[in-house]
């Protein structure tokens, strides 16, 4: 019979885990569930955030959001229970979606499932899960590992250059009225996820600067505060060159050990619509 693994970290499909760490560091995840008038579709596996922006181009309506539900997690708990000792699972922000209370609920009865609330999205997620992968092959206990990851968060910075307004005028996340004024000006608008809420929006014009120019230079402008250990840049329906382009323009600033890239997952990349794009990292 094979060893049981100590400490398996687990989170939602929504953490946007690029799949070489995922595979690296063995982090599972629970899929959530896209609800359009074509029917239900499990996140990663039968859509994918590309395919749901072409749908909504295509259809003009958009999706519903369903996280897994209790049973799904009580279910998806006691099935890795069988190989490991213990779990923790990062859990999107309780803000968001019902995600982590339903996780919460299901591991109520389970002595060996911590839970954590990230307040992330997307991979801010995936770095605590990354960070906490590291602790359990180093040998912490699940409790520790909980306990380090609930305060690992507050130092992730993870922001969001906005595709498209009008994505952002149906999510509720910016007003109506800004938005207008964007599209009115030719304004790009970016956000910051934390603490379960998008803050600090801020807007970029093009000029001697192009947005992108712009949005690099804001983000990494306290580069003696970041981490340069690790990098994920997140996207939706950019183009190759956008995403060398937007590379470049980080590694001018400050040279990461580690850049990885991934897409959005559909439970975030429709908020910003195609072009999007984001930078995550931690803090020193």
């Amino acid at each position: 019979m094979d060893k049981k693994t100590e400490v398996l970290i687990t989170a939602e499909s929504a953490a946007d885990i690029p799949v070489r760490l995922k595979e690296h560091y063995g982090i599972e995840t629970i899929p959530f569930y896209i609800k359009t008038d074509k029917g239900i579709f499990t996140d990663f596996e039968e859509i994918r955030g590309g395919n749901l922006i072409e749908y909504i181009e295509l259809n003009g309506s958009y999706p519903e959001i369903i996280p897994p539900t209790a049973d799904e997690f009580s279910a998806f708990f006691s099935a890795r229970l069988s190989r490991a000792e213990s779990i923790v699972h990062i859990s999107s922000g309780g803000e968001w979606s019902s995600a982590y209370r339903n996780a919460v609920e299901a591991a109520i009865n389970m002595d060996k499932v911590y839970i954590v609330d990230s307040g992330q999205l997307s991979s801010g997620i995936a770095l605590g899960a990354i960070n906490a992968a590291k602790m359990a092959q180093s040998g912490f206990s699940a409790r520790v590992i909980k306990t380090e990851s609930e305060a690992y968060f507050s130092g992730v910075e993870n922001t969001v250059m906005a595709g498209s307004e009008k994505y952002v005028r149906h999510s509720g996340i910016m007003p109506g009225f800004l938005c207008s004024l964007c599209d009115t000006f030719h304004l790009k608008s970016a956000f910051k996820v934390s603490k379960g809420a998008f803050t600090g929006n801020r807007n970029y014009l093009e000029g001697v600067e192009s947005c992108m120019e712009q949005y690099v230079r804001h983000t990494l402008k306290n580069s003696r505060e970041i981490d340069a250990g690790t990098l994920i840049i997140t996207s939706s329906g950019c183009t190759y060159g956008e995403i060398q382009r937007l590379r470049e323009l980080v590694e001018k600033r400050i040279h990461f050990e580690n850049i990885y890239t991934v897409d959005y997952s559909c439970t975030l990349g429709w908020i910003f619509g195609r072009g999007s794009y984001g930078l995550v990292f931690g803090s020193k």
